[in-house]
Formats: C-alpha cells, structure tokens, sequence
C-alpha cells in the first residue's frame, strides 16, 4: 500500500530503492525510511510515498551500486548484474508502477490470467 492507501503492485513493499529512480530526487529520496546517502544503504517503501508521488517515479531493473556508491546515479544504475538489461530504464524510457487496477485491466486486455500474490506488510503501517 502506499501512505494514501492505495494499491500498488511491487514485488516488495521496501523495494522502490532499487527498482525504481527514487534515490534520484531528491524531494523524493527525502521521505523514504532510510534515505539514500554515500555509504547508507537506503530502504524505500511504497507506504513512504503517495500514489500520485510513486506514479512520477521511473521503473528500472532490480539492482543497485550498493552501500560504497559515491553519487546517487551509480547506487541507481551502478550494479545491474550483466545477465541482465537497463534497456527498459530511464533515460530511455520511465516505465510507471501500475495500481493493481490498473495491472488486472492490462491483463485482461491480453486475454491473460493470472493470481497476484499478496503479501503482509514488511513495515509497520
């Protein structure tokens, strides 16, 4: 859920620090359980952002430069393993985090089934 209550689909719900550019806005990276500074790993729920906030966010493959990344553009898109692709990322393109509505109507427009996977909550809300 996000802090306005809404319904996101993650694969966790402290995940957005790595799967997202948030740790590059710094309005942003701001409210986040542990924001992202040179040697602090960051935490990034979607309970620290409202739904409008998550939806300005760029989606980006799972990965991170770690807690020795220097600048906030290396912890983001400083450690993609290389069997895997940032062609999906920002700068080329900003893939947004769908609301479950939204990820059951793009399913079904697909003539797709599929069971979402629901999980409890990883912080306390």
């Amino acid at each position: 859920f996000t802090k306005d209550l809404e319904l996101v689909c993650r694969h966790s719900q402290c995940d957005l620090h790595t799967t997202t550019d948030v740790v590059l806005r710094p309005e942003l990276n701001s409210k986040c359980t542990t924001p992202w500074a040179p040697g602090v790993e960051p935490m990034c729920c979607a309970s620290d952002f409202t739904l409008e906030e998550i939806k300005s966010l760029c989606g980006k493959m799972d990965a991170s430069g770690g807690a020795d990344a220097t600048t906030a553009e290396e912890y983001a898109y400083g450690g993609t393993a290389d069997w895997r692709t940032d062609i999906y990322s920002f700068p080329l393109s900003c893939p947004t985090i769908p609301t479950h509505v939204e990820s059951i109507e793009l399913i079904k427009a697909g003539n797709g089934k599929f069971t979402p996977e629901l999980k409890g909550p990883s912080v306390e809300m």
